[in-house]
This record gives C-alpha cells, sequence and structure tokens, in this order.
C-alpha cells in the first residue's frame, strides 16, 4: 500500500475514532488505508491482533500515514466482541462477514451485530452486499 488514497470531497470526522469491522479484507484494508491518510484514528476490528502475517499491511499503512490505527480482537459470532473496538466511534464501516456453512437461526448470526451494542451507534447504511452495513450517527431531530 505505497500510495496516498484520495477520498475526493468524501468528507472524514476526525474528531472521533472510526471503527472498520473486518479491516483484514481487501475492501477493508483500503478503506482503513484511506481514512489513515485522511488523519483518521482507526479502530480495525480483526480476529486475531496478533497475527502478523495478516495485519501487517495495515500497520505499514498507519507507519506511512498520519492517522493512528489500533487494533482490536473482535468476531461477529461471539456476543460482545465488538464493545472494546466500538468505544468513543461514531462511524463504523462494516465490513465483516460471518463464514459458516449451517444457520440455525439468522438473527443469531446477524452480520449487523456490531450496529446493535452502544446508543451513540447508528443509521446503517448498505454498502455492496446486504451482508455489510455502512453505519454513521443518526441524524438529529429538526
Amino acid at each position: 500500500m505505497d500510495l496516498q488514497v484520495d477520498l475526493g470531497d468524501l468528507p472524514v470526522d476526525t474528531s472521533a475514532p472510526i471503527l472498520v469491522t473486518g479491516a483484514t479484507g481487501y475492501v477493508a484494508g483500503w478503506i482503513v488505508k484511506a481514512l489513515l491518510d485522511a488523519g483518521a484514528t482507526v479502530h480495525a476490528a480483526v480476529r486475531d491482533p496478533g497475527d502478523t502475517a495478516k495485519v501487517r499491511h495495515l500497520a505499514e499503512a498507519a507507519d506511512a500515514s498520519p492517522g493512528t490505527l489500533r487494533l482490536f480482537a473482535s468476531d461477529l459470532m461471539r456476543e460482545g466482541s465488538y464493545r472494546e473496538a466500538m468505544r468513543g466511534c461514531r462511524i463504523v464501516v462494516h465490513t465483516a462477514s460471518p463464514f459458516t456453512r449451517t444457520v440455525r437461526d439468522p438473527g443469531a448470526t446477524s452480520s449487523t451485530r456490531p450496529c446493535t451494542a452502544p446508543a451513540t451507534c447508528c443509521a446503517p447504511r448498505t454498502t455492496s452486499r446486504p451482508s455489510s452495513a455502512w453505519c454513521s450517527p443518526a441524524p438529529s431531530p429538526r
């Protein structure tokens, strides 16, 4: 990830951390890079922060950017595992998707589970697939 990612006119709120779920994935890696290049603090939710081979590209992006990266161990299938990663965040970019072959209760494996934890998040926005959601602060009532 040698290049700088230009978000064009897309504003990035750097006043609070931004959570990116599934941060070791291809699309999420570029999202993390773009946010770091914009100077944001990124809370990157990954299965195993200690797996240096899988998080190396994120660490390298952080080293070359003005933003700050924090890695958090999280698992869509474990209730509450995103709680620490979401602390202080007002925006969630949810790219994680569970990989399972058997689903007994679709609600129990909901990929939008990270968005149900803190009250500060969110107004879900669908991204490229139904299993992903973009969450941002709910609009203020007028």
